[in-house]
């Protein structure tokens, strides 16, 4: 069955300047957001993309601000935010699995933040089955037989941890949340804003379509052309005279003399995948003038 699935219901407690937030997202229409300025809006979408561990959020860590506290009482001791996915059979939802186990489906996920000793803060996201509990998966399985009391003394009991969105592979969700701040530092940070995500896209959609470039007057197949010009290109890194002939017995001559036997050093410009190369190639050809107003 494909994996086939949406997001049905926001839960908050607890988290910044809501006490309580229980919402329904609709299946067939867009979900808008309304209110006066401080009324929650923004926070609803950053907890959308902390529980999602949307690009926006990989920096994020929890202060005495993201717990709820009233204008008459203490700060929160813990908030939670959980996100609910429906789909039209079990099996449409995206599946998670450990060791020799049967697959699980994942019903949602949950950010659940608490204060520790000494007023330190943290952060745990979790995802959730349909008994709405945090998913276990063993790491490991029980000993039996003789091997149970042969090695009895070496405490290697039956261990498990919760699942995570890396445990999802493909079918993990991706969600965007384009603010002005984050927009403007997209441009100058890797991976974690928003038109980092676009060139990444942009990069794995080259080389899912076949298709053909007309480039002066000539017809070039793609995406075999990109591959081409990327060997080419590590090819002719690696053997530059200048590089290949001077700089590199240099190198090699002056680090053997720290390391006490003869050094060697390369130039391996293929060690990043083609298509991490052509995102980042793409994400440095957006055309964005910092000095423009910021905007949404």
């Amino acid at each position: 069955m494909p994996v086939d699935f949406r997001f049905h219901r926001l839960q908050l407690r607890n988290f910044r300047g809501l006490q309580k937030v229980d919402m329904d997202l609709a299946e067939s229409a867009l979900t808008v957001l309304i209110g006066a300025n401080n009324s929650g809006k923004s926070t609803i979408l950053d907890a959308i993309s902390l529980v999602l561990k949307g690009p926006s959020s990989y920096k994020y860590t929890a202060s005495q601000y993201d717990y709820f506290r009233g204008s008459d009482g203490p700060h929160a001791d813990q908030f939670e935010i959980r996100l609910s996915f429906h789909a039209v059979t079990e099996t449409s939802l995206p599946a998670v699995r450990g060791g020799y186990g049967d697959p699980v489906p994942v019903c949602g996920a949950c950010v659940i933040g608490s204060v520790e000793k000494n007023d330190r803060y943290s952060h745990d996201t979790r995802l959730v089955g349909k008994d709405g509990k945090p998913i276990l998966l063993p790491v490991s399985i029980p000993l039996k037989g003789p091997a149970k009391e042969e090695w009895k003394d070496h405490k290697l009991s039956f261990r498990q941890r919760y699942a995570r969105w890396e445990d999802l592979s493909e079918h993990r969700p991706e969600v965007w949340l384009v603010k002005p701040g984050n927009l403007f530092v997209s441009l100058y940070e890797w991976k974690t804003g928003p038109l980092q995500r676009l060139a990444s896209l942009l990069a794995r959609r080259f080389f899912e379509a076949k298709w053909e470039f007309d480039y002066k007057g000539k017809k070039h197949p793609m995406p075999d052309s990109l591959h081409k010009a990327h060997n080419f290109f590590t090819e002719a890194v690696k053997e530059f005279p200048f590089w290949r002939d001077d700089m590199k017995p240099r190198l090699q001559e002056t680090l053997s003399q720290y390391v006490g036997r003869q050094a060697r050093i390369d130039l391996r410009p293929d060690i990043h995948a083609i298509e991490q190369w052509l995102a980042e190639q793409l994400a440095l050809s957006f055309a964005a003038d910092a000095a423009e107003p910021q905007r949404p």
